[in-house]
């Protein structure tokens, strides 16, 4: 009986033995696997916060670190103007970023400006951390509290600090951030069927530990001012500066828990994650007793025991199955995971609604789907390197979504790899930035704009002047001048004090308007102050193109600008222009030369330009002078036509003539065809002149031969831009017609370098006129670069030998040499030659002995009036 008691007794000590063991290895699995979806979880929700606080800090440094920003900020102290216009551009980061409200104050808590209406106030808690910013250059964040009205806040401040004071900043920049918007949501959602499990976020500090997140109590959740209670084993651990932790501790109502703690990158912010030993230790107390009630059943027992220890290794595994499966399809980031040949195995939700694609129309598929076009083979090949080589990647790309538009992403890219360390898969997780993309390029723009007018700014103005300097290395040669122009509007501070602000404002955009009209690719307007304006004006073919331009400006301008209001406003403008003569100066000097210009043009008198130089100044006075004067000369039929006779060299009579127009100026009296001939090609005068030359020579020849005079033939000279006119054969034949001048009677000199222009199109005018009975002579002939294949195809009558052969002919064997070539060539070729510029008898008698047909110069006769030249028989110089 004593035995069996014994053994009885044994046998219990064996069974309470065996429960015992088995409740504690038990209890150590579910500690084991209740620690790891712990820190899972806390990991996960650290991470997301960090994510989210890094965010926070870079909208803030995006703004306080812009130079504008701060410039408008430094203006907004005392001009309305740029409050508003700093208000706009914090409303346009408020809806792109989605704050409660950001508002700038002074150092000593003014409000400067607030965009969003959601707080009027600024909470006391906030402003009491102004004093922290003093020799701070980094956003800095409150707690989360509650104000004095009841709103729970967490404010990030933003010290703006310039250049020129260092001690203090300038003014505070405050975000109000809405817990409830981010962190509340966070802490509160847990991806896991634990029971009783809480994610806090705490601050600790001397006075204990406080939560910043609601409480959940049995009532629901609340929010706590005081520290709280318990927690003394973790604040043990954090007062020894362990930034993360798991430990087993008591909570503020005494129960036992465990608990999982980490530090976010904000020093005195820390998340924990904790659950309730009791509510997961109460099933191992019952499955413990029941094993020990059927240890005496051998089978049973064993049975039980195989079949509880297969259901806590299930549920381990489902649990963590769970955790990963919530993490991957909730997480707001996209996940790929492709294969080792990188073919698409699995896509979560977050991926499909970013890119507009369904996880059937991906899987399978390589990621190559996905390219933008925006990145170079160079680029994939370098990504793939660095992840053959570390295992990962990280950085910013373009991809494509399914309806063909671009996102910006920041992409991490990771291998995973097998135990014998081989690679099996390749992991994807990208977050859209393409808010984020717009945003620096809206700030970028406005960096570098004006952004009333959208002119290019002074920073973009010293950009562009620097390039255009680039390309002057050497001294300016014809069309490449550059010139500057400073420009600023007469008296626009009584308009603006007048009409008001808005309408000065739109006043200045319709300058913008009329300042860009006609300008070129390579030019710049910029506005650089309230109402002056820069122009950097890049290859001009003259320096005087300067001043016509700015005399334009000065005109239109002039012209009344309609506003909205209905006013009609007429302005006076003040030009101050400098043009590039040393390659070595900087844009600065040039800058401050035209603004040197434009100061001494207004002591001068408004309303005209002045050039840097003086010089400069009369002789683009003198040259539109002239231009304006040449427009009147026609009007005023102040040209007249001299007839040089042309001779020919063995009978020596005059067989014809070559017209010459002459100037007659009211003031300065006949004026050099060299100098006002350059200027009318120049400013497209050449045309209406020509036309009306060889319309006066046609009605005097037709006058003549009406009056019984010899037939001699009128030659005509014919600039470049009127042989390129398309219709040039056909005015040729209508003045023919009204006038009854014989065609061939008349002939047209061209030099070489009309002729050498569109050859097929100068061919078919020239037959044409062939064809009407014209005679064609090619003008200064030699002076030029013609190709004697080209001009063995031009249906010629007559090569003229240019003035600066015959000079030297008789003392120059050079001379000699290209005058006997071009006699003898133009012979073969059927074309008689006319020798210009002969002024004495042994220049004629080396041109008889030359076999020259005809010549023209002093020796024979000047050219003369009409009425003198049809008096002449012979040559005057015979």
């Amino acid at each position: 009986m004593m035995r069996l008691k014994s053994l009885i007794g044994l046998g219990l000590l064996l069974v309470l033995a065996l429960g015992a063991l088995s409740y504690y290895w038990q209890f150590k699995q579910l500690e084991q696997a209740t620690y790891k979806e712990l820190q899972a979880v806390n990991e996960l929700k650290t991470k997301q916060l960090n994510h989210w606080l890094s965010e926070r800090r870079a909208d803030a440094k995006v703004l306080a670190e812009n130079t504008i920003f701060i410039e408008l900020v430094e203006a907004s102290f005392k001009d309305a103007a740029a409050r508003t216009r700093l208000k706009n551009r914090l409303g346009l980061f408020l809806d792109a970023k989605g704050y409660g409200q950001i508002s700038l104050h002074e150092f000593n808590g003014d409000l400067l400006i607030n965009a969003g209406d959601k707080f009027k106030h600024l909470p006391t808690v906030t402003q009491n951390q102004f004093e922290g910013l003093r020799f701070q250059y980094q956003p800095m964040f409150t707690d989360i509290f509650i104000d004095d009205h009841g709103y729970r806040h967490l404010g990030m401040l933003m010290p703006i600090w310039s250049e020129s004071n260092v001690y203090q900043p300038l003014a505070v920049l405050v975000f109000h951030i809405d817990p409830r918007d981010f962190i509340d949501p966070l802490m509160l959602t847990w991806p896991s069927l634990l029971p009783s499990p809480q994610s806090l976020l705490v601050r600790f500090d001397q006075a204990g530990m406080f939560a910043q997140t609601p409480v959940q109590v049995k009532e629901g959740l609340q929010y706590r001012h005081t520290p709280l209670e318990g927690y003394q084993g973790l604040r043990k651990q954090k007062e020894l500066g362990l930034k993360s932790s798991q430990l087993g501790c008591q909570n503020e109502k005494g129960q036992a828990i465990w608990i999982y703690c980490n530090s976010l990158e904000t020093p005195r912010w820390s998340v924990i994650s904790q659950v309730e030993k009791a509510a997961l230790l109460a099933p191992l107390v019952w499955q413990s007793f029941l094993m020990a009630l059927v240890f005496g059943m051998m089978l049973l027992s064993l049975g039980v025991l195989v079949y509880q220890r297969a259901k806590v290794r299930e549920r381990e595994v489902l649990d963590s199955l769970k955790v990963a499966a919530s993490v991957f399809d909730n997480t707001g980031e996209g996940i790929m995971l492709t294969n080792a040949d990188c073919k698409i195995e699995m896509v979560n939700n977050a991926f499909c609604e970013l890119l507009g694609y369904q996880a059937s129309e991906v899987l399978g598929k390589t990621p190559d789907i996905l390219r933008s076009g925006r990145h170079d083979q160079d680029f994939y090949q370098s990504m793939w390197h660095t992840i053959q080589k570390t295992g990962h990647w990280r950085g910013e790309i373009w991809n494509r979504k399914k309806n063909g538009e671009l996102i910006a992403e920041w992409l991490s890219i990771a291998s995973l790899n097998n135990q014998q360390g081989e690679v099996t898969h390749y992991v994807g997780v990208f977050a859209d930035i393409s808010k984020l993309k717009h945003s620096e390029q809206k700030l970028d723009y406005l960096s570098h704009h004006d952004p009333l007018t959208g002119l290019a700014n002074r920073r973009l103005l010293n950009v562009h002047i620097q390039q255009a300097l680039s390309h002057h290395s050497r001294r300016p040669a014809m069309g490449e001048h550059l010139a500057v122009l400073m420009l600023d509007i007469d008296r626009f501070k009584a308009i603006n004090d007048s009409y008001g602000h808005a309408l000065g404002d739109e006043l200045l955009v319709e300058v913008s308007k009329v300042l860009q009209h006609g300008r070129r690719k390579t030019d710049t307007v910029a506005r650089i102050g309230a109402d002056e304006f820069t122009l950097v004006l890049d290859e001009l073919q003259h320096p005087e193109d300067a001043a016509r331009i700015a005399s334009q400006l000065i005109r239109d301008l002039a012209s009344p600008i309609k506003l909205s209001n209905g006013s009609e406003l007429s302005l006076g403008v003040t030009v101050g222009i400098t043009l590039l003569k040393d390659p070595a100066i900087s844009g600065e000097q040039l800058i401050q030369q035209a603004d040197t210009a434009l100061y001494q043009a207004k002591i001068e008198g408004r309303g005209g330009f002045l050039f840097f130089e003086p010089h400069m100044t009369r002789q683009a006075q003198e040259r539109l002078i002239m231009e304006s004067q040449l427009k009147q000369a026609l009007k005023q039929d102040q040209f007249e036509v001299f007839y040089q006779p042309q001779v020919d060299v063995r009978s020596r009579q005059i067989i014809s003539a070559e017209a010459l127009v002459r100037w007659h100026h009211p003031e300065l009296g006949m004026v050099s065809p060299s100098y006002f001939i350059p200027i009318c090609e120049e400013i497209g005068l050449i045309i209406e002149l020509g036309e009306l030359v060889l319309n006066k020579v046609l009605v005097q020849g037709a006058e003549w031969l009406a009056q019984g005079a010899p037939r001699r033939m009128l030659a005509v000279n014919v600039a470049a831009l009127q042989w390129q006119q398309s219709d040039f054969v056909d005015k040729v034949e209508r003045v023919l017609k009204q006038t009854g001048y014989p065609a061939e009677l008349l002939e047209l000199e061209l030099t070489e370098s009309g002729l050498m222009r569109h050859e097929e199109q100068a061919i078919e005018a020239m037959q044409r006129l062939r064809k009407l009975g014209v005679h064609i002579a090619m003008d200064d002939f030699g002076t030029g670069y013609s190709s004697l294949i080209y001009l063995r195809n031009l249906p010629l009558s007559k090569l003229k030998i240019d003035k600066q052969f015959i000079d030297e002919v008789v003392t120059d064997l050079k001379s000699q040499q290209l005058a006997k070539i071009i006699i003898k060539m133009a012979h073969n070729l059927g074309f008689k030659v006319i020798a210009e510029g002969v002024e004495n008898s042994a220049q004629l008698a080396w041109l008889v002995e030359q076999g020259c047909d005809s010549y023209q110069g002093f020796l024979c006769s000047p050219p003369v009036r009409a009425q003198d030249f049809i008096k002449l028989n012979s040559c005057q110089g015979h």
